[in-house]
């Protein structure tokens, strides 16, 4: 007899929402991405939810043309007995976009169909649970058979979601999964349409099964709020519980929080009887918690909420949630508050897709990403376009990061505006399918991160400032108040919302006088073009566009810097943090200038707009931000010290530091120690590169004519105008109380060999780890040669597979890069670069079983990387 599986939705009587939710073990495997089945054993003592990665052993194949139609080769792929041993062998995550020919898609890829199958084992032991399969995120429409059965479809490219498929599973033999991947975009699904984010077609992010009994918590079933204030909060606790059993059920359910030394801070009980296919809300609340301690960007303390249900005195659930007390506000006189502190929110935009991987990147990279976010000093992320994944979010919560996250809706902007300024943008109105979609995802969203404390801001709009309906953006940001009251909405979009989009007004600074109450933030500021480490002469000057140089580029970013720190009400978010793709590839497909003079035309994609590049190596604009926005001693030199025939000639030598003095030596002779330029010659500096490039449209604005009182830099940078170019070694040497730290910078000759240099020392052996391979061409001191543009050919043997849809790079500025990642099996990993004409490089690396720490696999993997 088939079973009725109820949702959650359909007993709650009202709409809810609530502080998010973070690493829930009983939604993540704690495993790896081996396949390994992660329970305790199959008698009395096994583990209450049992987890299972899916993300190897697929086989895949693409259909041959473009469109939603099912090719005849491909009729009856869903069926056990299909022939699929041609197919690719794949692993998650993966999308069909990743190409040898361009790190990022081109402009016209393949939209259409792709189709993923393989092999499960469901072991006996499973039989009588409940078994859920688990996708972090599918681009963009998935539909799901098990043994021919069809277990499901989702509507929507970045959130996540699970099929019930309990009742198609056999015991004991291989259960055949097959999942069709539609990515032909539609105007009724968000983002309707590709201008400037890229979408990848495929499984890009984790699949994994979870066995659990029927009488469980439900997916997403727990929602942590708070009242009262931040010293004396009241935990209110709601629990969703669901009986999919034959019977009806008395049950006691038990909630105890516990703080990060395994403390109890509060326990709640509650009892009740669920009726066999229905479900129940437990609405608790907590006596106040004493001495709280509170969630910040300085101080990311989380807290662990254990929820256990009881049928008698057998434990037959048991659903962890991780989270946060935190308390954000808004005060006329000072902007943004935390825990009743003024903040000045700045951060970055990141989008998650990577150079070779398109979104497919492992969570190790994305855990890695928001790390390099947080070193840099940011304490707010935009999550550009759209929901991210949760190992991304995991990583904020536990490094404190404050994030506005969005579901994507840029549709009816036509992206990019023409060179002549006039920018029409559609007068038709969202269809209300796209709106009920949109709000189909705001909701996924909203009930997956609801708990997390780094999530505050809840987004729907980019570049619809000049949207004719704001009735439809009033409806967005009314729906997304009834999930959830307690954060804010935000938008680039007509002023309806709880963020104002301060980039759409005229006057900002009267808009401000007027309503100081309003909460203002400009999410997108500095977008200038360089390619990481290329010095010299701007490659492009035409129009809109400019691709300066990346000293220039950096430089661009003190003046608008300055600005906003007269602003501490303003919230602000650079554009952005990586180098990313867009489809338009509207002015050039490289940066590239070869000796002819000529651009030549190998990658479609012009958003070098990041701080860093799109191996994440960072620019001199990252190492500008570092010394604006943290306090531990840093010292960095801009640009490179390679100048053939400019010996004798005058140079200017920037330095970014946050310490008290910085003495430069050259070839070992001191040039002099010196305090921080003056505020106004760093103004200075910053109007003579607008006259240089006669005000590129990205900087001609009404911050960029004068410089507004009060403007500062925290730490303006120390510069030394007229130094004789003298090959050699420049030195800088900065003091900051007792500390001293240094940056050197040497001159390249003529580049010899490959030097390769990963980010750690081994590799855990778990199919999910990365290791990131940075490959330098030097020369015979192992200087870098920034003049270099060798193709790099990479190749891996043993317990790692390369990653991408290339196994050969060209150097940027002599510095190409490559990730490995474990196949689960431990062992030496050997990784070879090669070149014509360079000594080879190579790297052995151990694959090695490694303790799991608490907090799940994600926690783990983040606590690897800070190490590293």
């Amino acid at each position: 007899m088939a079973r009725k599986r109820i949702s959650r939705r359909q007993f709650i009587g009202s709409s809810v929402a609530g502080v998010a939710v973070t690493g829930m073990k009983g939604l993540r495997p704690d495993g790896g991405e081996s396949g390994e089945d992660k329970s305790a054993g199959e008698g009395p003592n096994s583990e209450i939810r049992i987890t299972k990665s899916l993300n190897a052993g697929w086989r895949f194949k693409r259909q041959g043309s473009p469109g939603s139609a099912i090719e005849p080769e491909f009729v009856g792929t869903e069926r056990p007995g299909y022939a699929d041993h041609a197919w690719e062998a794949v692993v998650l995550p993966h999308t069909w976009d990743a190409s040898p020919d361009n790190p990022f898609v081109a402009p016209g890829h393949f939209r259409g169909v792709g189709w993923y199958r393989r092999n499960v084992e469901i072991p006996s032991g499973w039989r009588g649970r409940l078994k859920l399969m688990h996708f972090n995120g599918v681009f963009q429409v998935a539909d799901a058979w098990v043994n021919g059965r069809h277990v499901g479809q989702h509507t929507g490219g970045y959130t996540s979601f699970a099929f019930d498929i309990t009742d198609a599973v056999e015991f004991g033999k291989a259960n055949m999964v097959a999942v069709k991947v539609n990515d032909v975009l539609s105007p009724f699904i968000a983002p309707a349409e590709e201008r400037n984010v890229a979408n990848y077609g495929g499984i890009y992010r984790s699949i994994w099964l979870e066995a659990m009994d029927p009488v469980h918590v439900c997916y997403n079933g727990t929602w942590v709020t708070f009242e009262g204030d931040a010293e004396r909060p009241i935990v209110r606790i709601r629990t969703w519980v669901e009986n999919q059993s034959r019977s009806s059920r008395a049950l006691r359910v038990e909630n105890e929080v516990v703080d990060a030394a395994g403390q109890s801070s509060a326990k709640l009980e509650a009892q009740a009887r669920i009726g066999a296919g229905q479900g129940k809300l437990l609405d608790q609340k907590a006596e106040v918690i004493s001495n709280p301690h509170l969630w910040s960007p300085d101080s990311p303390y989380l807290y662990h909420l254990s929820t256990t249900v009881f049928e008698g005195d057998r434990a037959v659930d048991q659903y962890d949630t991780r989270f946060g007390i935190r308390f954000m506000g808004h005060d006329a006189s000072v902007g943004f508050t935390l825990n009743g502190k003024p903040i000045n929110l700045h951060g970055v935009d990141r989008r998650q897709d990577y150079g070779f991987l398109g979104d497919a990147a492992p969570e190790a990279i994305g855990i890695k990403d928001v790390r390099l976010i947080k070193e840099m000093g940011a304490n707010f992320m935009r999550t550009a376009h759209y929901p991210q994944d949760p190992a991304v979010l995991d990583a904020c919560d536990e490094l404190g990061i404050l994030v506005w996250e969005e579901v994507p809706n840029i549709a009816v902007h036509i992206y990019p505006p023409d060179e002549e300024g006039s920018e029409p943008v559609y007068t038709t109105r969202f269809p209300r399918p796209l709106m009920e979609n949109l709000k189909h995802q705001l909701r996924e969203m909203v009930e997956r991160d609801r708990n997390r404390p780094s999530v505050v801001i809840w987004g729907f709009a980019d570049d619809l400032s000049t949207y004719k309906y704001p009735e439809d953006f009033v409806e967005l940001s009314d729906y997304t108040h009834k999930l959830d009251p307690d954060r804010w909405t935000a938008g680039r979009c007509p002023h309806v919302t709880d963020i104002m989009d301060a980039t759409s007004y005229e006057d900002l600074l009267k808009a401000h006088s007027e309503h100081p109450e309003k909460k203002y933030i400009w999410n997108e500021w500095g977008a200038i073009s360089c390619e990481r480490g290329r010095e010299g002469p701007a490659l492009i000057n035409h129009g809109r566009i400019q691709a300066v140089s990346d000293s220039e580029m950096a430089l661009s970013q003190e003046g608008l810097l300055m600005q906003w720190n007269a602003l501490p009400w303003l919230g602000t978010a650079k554009w952005c943090m990586y180098d990313c793709g867009e489809p338009n590839g509207s002015v050039t497909r490289s940066l590239w200038a070869p000796r002819d003079g000529r651009l030549t035309f190998r990658w479609p994609f012009n958003d070098y707009l990041g701080v860093s590049d799109m191996w994440r190596i960072p620019k001199n604009a990252y190492f500008f931000l570092q010394s604006q926005w943290t306090e531990k001693p840093m010292v960095h030199i801009v640009g490179h010290w390679t100048w053939p025939g400019f010996a004798g000639r005058n140079r200017q030598v920037r330095i970014y530091s946050n310490c008290e003095t910085v003495e430069l030596f050259l070839n070992g002779r001191s040039l002099g120690e010196r305090k921080p330029a003056a505020q106004e010659r760093v103004w200075q500096d910053f109007r003579s590169l607008l006259e240089k490039y006669q005000e590129p449209e990205q900087l001609r604005d009404q911050f960029t004519k004068a410089r507004l009182p009060g403007a500062h830099l925290r730490h303006p940078p120390f510069v030394w105008d007229e130094v004789a170019y003298d090959p050699g070694t420049l030195l800088a040497v900065g003091k900051k109380g007792s500390a001293t730290v240094r940056h050197e910078l040497r001159t390249a000759n003529r580049a010899m060999s490959i030097v390769l240099k990963p980010d750690k020392k081994s590799l855990r052996a778990d199919g999910a780890d990365v290791i990131f391979v940075e490959a330098d061409v030097v020369d015979s001191a192992e200087t870098i040669v920034p003049t270099a543009q060798n193709w790099i050919a990479f190749s891996v043997t043993g317990p790692g597979r390369l990653l991408g849809g290339t196994t050969e790079v060209d150097a940027i500025t002599g510095i190409a890069a490559i990730n490995v990642q474990s196949t689960g099996q431990t062992g030496e990993v050997i990784i070879q670069a090669n070149s014509p004409g360079l000594e080879s490089g190579s790297l052995r690396v151990p694959a090695k079983t490694q303790a799991m720490a608490v907090g799940g696999r994600a926690h783990a993997r983040l606590q690897e990387t800070v190490r590293s």
